[in-house]
């Protein structure tokens, strides 16, 4: 498995290739398009690093632009490499470098999907954002750039407030049930997800304790869908980038059955609000187990 930096830097090597190749050609990317039956819209993404080819695609693409030899053989080995390897960095999450890189992938998505172990990043308060990040010590992570974290996390929620785009997100009953910041801070973090609810293109839903989901069985962890283009998982010491249409839409499928066993509208703010309101009940459900949907 390659770490994150080295995926970015094939990614872009490759494209950047690719793109001197079809300059030098003297070929627009609609003109390269129709010599490889490639679209140009697709050729377009690969050169600027919105997907990741296939072996095949670049082949073709390298053959057709005149490549040879040396030139030829980095970029069929970039492209193996690329295909072999899910982007994965150690303590990704948490790295300054990768809140700018979510910032400028949410920049490009027009719905944001999210089904989280925490309360979402986009919705996080900067008190529960330290608490959080400082709580994951344990996994060696030595955050010496915190406050850095805490600000670029805060300047990604300033999306939100466009409302061209819409913004769902599945959050774990156990997130706020069971949290991992003082309760002051919990009942802080649940006033901002109350005032973000309020808006149009926003939907919370809340996966009750107790319910087996598949985003749990399967997946285990957390992880956003940006259209249908992209997902973002992250785990304990990793952060995936998955592009491959197949696993994308095993991921939406994951997402959508979760949605359909959740608590939504106003009885998910209320649950939300009952948490805020009486912190009394840290450890404990706050309705008879009889009435979590089966």
């Amino acid at each position: 498995m390659i770490k994150a930096l080295e995926f970015e830097r094939a990614q872009v090597d490759l494209a950047a290739t690719l793109r001197q190749l079809r300059i030098a050609a003297n070929l627009t990317g609609e003109e390269l398009g129709r010599r490889v039956n490639i679209s140009q819209s697709k050729l377009s993404k690969i050169e600027r690093c919105r997907v990741v080819p296939s072996i095949d695609d670049v082949r073709v693409v390298a053959s057709a632009l005149g490549a040879s030899g040396s030139i030829l053989e980095h970029l069929m080995q970039l492209a193996q490499s690329l295909q072999e390897n899910a982007v994965s960095s150690v303590a990704a999450a948490f790295r300054c470098a990768r809140q700018d890189r979510y910032l400028m992938l949410e920049g490009e998505a027009s719905v944001y999907r999210s089904a989280e172990t925490y309360v979402p990043g986009l919705l996080q308060t900067p008190e529960y954002t330290r608490h959080v990040l400082t709580a994951f010590e344990f996994a060696a992570v030595q955050i010496v750039e915190l406050e850095d974290i805490v600000v670029a996390r805060q300047r990604r929620q300033a999306i939100l407030v466009d409302l061209r785009r819409s913004f769902r997100f599945l959050i774990s009953e156990r997130a706020v049930a069971m949290p991992v910041v003082p309760a002051d801070t919990m009942a802080a973090q649940l006033d901002r997800i109350l005032n973000v609810a309020h808006q149009d293109n926003v939907e919370i839903a809340v996966l009750p304790l107790g319910v087996v989901s598949p985003i749990a069985y399967f997946f285990g962890g957390s992880f956003v869908i940006l259209d249908s283009d992209l997902v973002i998982e992250e785990t304990l010491c990793a952060d995936l980038e998955i592009r491959q249409p197949e696993s994308v839409a095993t991921y939406e499928d994951h997402f959508n059955a979760s949605m359909s066993i959740a608590i939504t509208g106003n009885e998910a703010l209320n649950i939300l609000r009952n948490y805020r309101d009486d912190r009394s009940i840290d450890l404990r459900w706050h309705r008879p187990a009889e009435k979590v949907p089966q």
